[in-house]
């Protein structure tokens, strides 16, 4: 266990839900990409609980969370992250979500703006194509006898390091990265897509859902992300919002410069300037 993070569940109607937890003060909860966990954030949590109460819970299906009853959309996911706040008797909180979890926290923003004093979102996922195409390039990996569909899974992770931003042969902290996300990947079974499948079914009616938030935001992307061409059409859509693109910024940016990151997300919730 990282020192000074601690982990517990949080009982809610929509089944139990692991997170991680460290500091006093505002709350300010932290939602992942998929398939990861609140793991992904333990390197941004110690910098962000010397100011805040941080919550950072593992999405449904995800990390040490129950799976959901069915296959859930969007605002599902945002209801049980607001059923998660209600278990914790918070009435408001300063959210961050990263890719799959910015589109969760833009959803509750919008769905429930009394709920969310401030946003901070990276990589929120949009893309213009129908649905049914996006769905069509998710890989799933059934079991084999011969393990190989973990070297399938090791690949699927890799081939999101964008060239020269994680050379090779990779560093140990790199492949450290790898293997969680093989672990997490693993750990969410058969269901592993479910995530994935809500937020391209979600893409086009997101547009929609942005101009309701009222909260505050900063709009996120790194210039080596796969969501940076989103950052200007989600940005356009939303009232009160500024942009700021990453040097260097990736995917897996929590994990190789989580210190950059949470110091984006502090200086935000001090003065947003909007």
């Amino acid at each position: 266990m990282t020192e000074g993070i601690l982990r517990a569940y949080a009982n809610t109607p929509h089944g139990q839900i692991h997170y991680r937890h460290a500091g006093v003060g505002q709350p300010l909860l932290l939602l992942h990409q998929t398939a990861s966990c609140s793991e992904q954030f333990e390197g941004m949590i110690p910098s962000l609980a010397a100011s805040y109460r941080v919550l950072a819970l593992d999405t449904l299906g995800y990390g040490m969370s129950d799976p959901p009853p069915h296959q859930y959309a969007v605002a599902e996911y945002a209801d049980s992250v607001v059923a998660f706040l209600d278990a914790l008797g918070i009435d408001r909180a300063y959210i961050f979500g990263h890719h799959t979890g910015a589109a969760i926290a833009c959803e509750v923003a919008a769905g429930y703006p009394d709920r969310v004093d401030k946003l901070v979102v990276y990589g929120v996922p949009y893309w213009d194509e129908p649905s049914e195409m996006l769905e069509s390039r998710i890989r799933y990996f059934p079991l084999k006898d011969d393990g190989s569909h973990l070297m399938e899974m090791w690949d699927d992770i890799t081939g999101r390091m964008r060239e020269g931003l994680f050379p090779k042969p990779y560093s140990e902290e790199a492949l450290e990265t790898i293997q969680k996300e093989v672990v997490w990947k693993l750990m969410a079974g058969e269901r592993r897509n479910e995530a994935y499948i809500a937020i391209y079914r979600h893409s086009r009616d997101i547009l929609e859902r942005l101009p309701l938030i009222q909260a505050p935001t900063l709009v996120m992307s790194g210039d080596q992300d796969g969501q940076r061409p989103a950052l200007e059409p989600v940005a356009a859509r939303m009232r009160r919002n500024r942009t700021r693109m990453l040097k260097g910024g990736s995917y897996f940016t929590a994990y190789d410069d989580p210190e950059a990151l949470a110091r984006e997300i502090l200086d935000f919730l001090a003065n947003p300037g909007i």
